[in-house]
């Protein structure tokens, strides 16, 4: 029999404090990999996340994600109601649904025969196999008009508090890779491409969070048990924070 452990939270932003770290971690490598494929024919630069001397380099990757996208709040805020993020959005709810009725799939992928399994481990799951499809999608989601204008917005703002060079936070250029780039325009066409990696981040984080809000536990188990056989036990666990 398989066994699925379902474990709530006692608000719906308690869900998406536990669990945001790892979703941010899946974009970072998806979207990091995928870049790199990108530049391997030229061999001379590389994307490598910045390695925090503090213990818990996850959770410092979130703290200056949200530094960052802070400075920009009522951007992001007013591009939540536009509809290229709410085409995204409903992407990747699509995504779920169709992951999710596909039984055979998730026996074959994530459930094992008498083993306990988080319903969010599932969406986990979900979310890097839709976030790796998305990534091979940059080069056409940098070319979007709805992009462009977004980056346009934040660029405007950064010039007129930072009045100066744009530090990325989260991701460095491997400077032993660096020894072909002997002019300023080549290393800005190579920190530029840092800061869309960033912007496209936080523009998937949100869409996970909003989804995330959207959900109570209620509706998480009235769809496992609509989605999974009789054979599939279910046991909820609260957490209490």
């Amino acid at each position: 029999m398989l066994n699925v452990l379902i474990t709530t939270c006692n608000t719906l932003d308690d869900e998406w404090e536990l669990n945001k770290n790892d979703f941010l971690e899946i974009c970072l490598e998806e979207f990091i990999r995928e870049k790199n494929k990108i530049y391997s024919n030229s061999e001379n630069t590389n994307l490598v996340m910045k390695n925090i001397s503090i213990q818990n380099t996850k959770e410092d990757k979130m703290v200056l994600l949200d530094k960052w996208t802070e400075r920009y709040r009522h951007i992001w805020e007013k591009f939540k109601s536009e509809n290229a993020f709410k085409f995204l959005q409903y992407e990747w709810k699509k995504e779920e649904k169709e992951y999710l009725e596909n039984i055979e799939q998730l026996e074959n992928h994530i459930l094992k025969e008498n083993t306990k399994f988080s319903y969010k481990e599932i969406k986990k799951e979900i979310w890097r196999k839709w976030i790796t499809k998305q990534a091979t999608f940059i080069k056409q989601f940098t070319q979007e008009k709805w992009f462009k204008s977004l980056v346009k917005q934040i660029e405007d703002v950064s010039d007129e508090h930072e009045m100066g060079d744009i530090k990325d936070d989260i991701f460095v250029l491997n400077t032993e890779k660096l020894d072909n780039i002997n002019n300023n325009e080549e290393l800005y066409k190579h920190y530029n491409n840092l800061f869309l990696i960033k912007v496209l981040t936080q523009i998937f984080m949100m869409i996970i969070e909003e989804c995330i809000k959207e959900e109570s536990p209620e509706k998480t188990e009235l769809v496992l048990d609509n989605i999974f056989p009789k054979s599939i036990s279910f046991n909820t666990k609260k957490n209490e924070l």
